[in-house]
């Protein structure tokens, strides 16, 4: 972006030294200053000197400090690495087995001197209980898909040992939904494509449900009353749960300005307000106000107009929580007609294909089919949770 009257003040300052190559070296605190009237039309590019290096490998801040005539500034600060390679006279082999997350996947790198080169590797994946889930050969740079049950990666090679924490990824799941009049537009957004469970309900109805890492759907509800989604999905050890509610608002007004990125103090220049209610058509009759000020405010909160509308209360959820280690060793492999009765709907067993064929209502059937021209029957009888012998077919 062009600024038509900002000047710059550089400043270096040393903050580490590695190595030095030469016997007498001095390394001052401020390597450089320097002021810089910017461009004010196109891009300002600079070359640092290269005498104000010495020779040594040190790690240095540039620190630039903006002004402006409207006595506007702003700071920023860059840490760089300097490397005197030329006359380096004792070699220096810094190695680092380097990982970081890239979606949903864990791309892995030998360094030697900060350069990425070829490496034979062993990589074990374990359990939170450091149990081990894989293990291979490698050769680094490698790039694997995240095994979402791991809890930690150890890469092994000749000259080191490095292992990477896969709970620190921390993935954040998004969910998006919106309600038009006829139809609910449902989009997770899951970076590192962690898998989940998604519910869509409203009024104790379920539209959709299933087990994906990508969710973009469209739904047909025409419902006026309020729409929830909802996810769950387990990591590092817990399962963690979001949910969203979306409703119709026919009054949703959107609301969109056409103007210049920036403007000088002083300056006229010509703007456009565009208002469009749901269905994008022009709203008439519609109160604008529209304000402005310079970018020096930084803390000026958000007008906040009242909403009048239909008031939709939030959605009540039964959080029910079992501790495994109260219940070990005390849960009866037999439910009760009762107990049946009570636990299905609230903890969703009767969605459960295998609780769903230990209490029929009455029949349960499932059908498959073979490869062959064979028909094979599987019959059972149950009766309150517990499989009966079969004696005549």
């Amino acid at each position: 972006m062009a600024v038509p009257d900002g000047r710059v003040e550089l400043t270096l300052t040393t903050t580490n030294v590695s190595y030095y190559t030469d016997k007498k070296v001095f390394l001052p605190d401020t390597l450089w200053q320097k002021d810089i009237t910017l461009d004010p039309v196109g891009e300002t590019k600079f070359v640092l000197p290269a005498d104000i290096f010495p020779r040594a490998n040190f790690s240095f801040n540039l620190n630039a400090k903006f002004l402006n005539s409207n006595n506007e500034v702003r700071t920023a600060s860059k840490s760089l690495t300097y490397n005197d390679w030329k006359n380096t006279k004792k070699a220096v082999k810094a190695v680092e087995i380097k990982s970081e997350f890239r979606k949903d996947s864990l791309a892995i790198s030998y360094l030697v001197n900060n350069k990425s080169e070829t490496q034979s590797a062993k990589m074990i994946t374990y359990t939170e209980d450091d149990v081990v889930i894989n293990s291979q050969n490698i050769t680094l740079p490698y790039i694997t898909k995240i095994d979402y049950r791991a809890e930690y990666v150890e890469i092994e090679t000749s000259k080191d040992t490095a292992t990477i924490d896969i709970t620190k990824l921390n993935p954040e799941l998004q969910i998006n939904a919106m309600q038009n009049k006829d139809s609910l537009r449902v989009v997770v957004i899951n970076e590192h494509k962690v898998p989940f469970w998604y519910t869509i309900f409203a009024d104790n109805k379920v539209f959709l449900r299933g087990y994906t890492n990508n969710l973009d759907t469209l739904i047909k509800n025409d419902s006026k009353k309020a729409s929830h989604i909802r996810i769950n999905y387990f990591w590092d050890g817990d399962e963690e749960t979001s949910e969203v509610s979306a409703f119709y608002n026919p009054y949703q007004l959107n609301l969109k300005l056409i103007a210049p990125d920036m403007v000088y103090p002083g300056q006229k220049v010509n703007m456009l307000v565009q208002v469009t209610d749901i269905n994008h058509k022009p709203v008439p009759e519609t109160d604008v106000t529209a304000q402005a000020f310079t970018s020096k405010f930084t803390d000026v909160p958000d007008v906040r107009l009242p909403y009048l509308g239909r008031k939709y209360l939030a959605h009540k959820t039964n959080k029910i929580k079992i501790e495994a280690d109260e219940a070990y060793g005390s849960v009866s492999t037999k439910l009760d007609h009762l107990a049946w009765i009570k636990w299905s709907k609230n903890l969703g067993l009767d969605t459960i294909e295998y609780f769903r064929f230990m209490h029929p209502k009455p029949i349960y059937n499932v059908i498959e089919t073979t490869n062959d021209t064979n028909t094979q029957v599987a019959p059972f009888v149950v009766l309150d949770g517990a499989i009966l012998p079969a004696n005549i077919v």
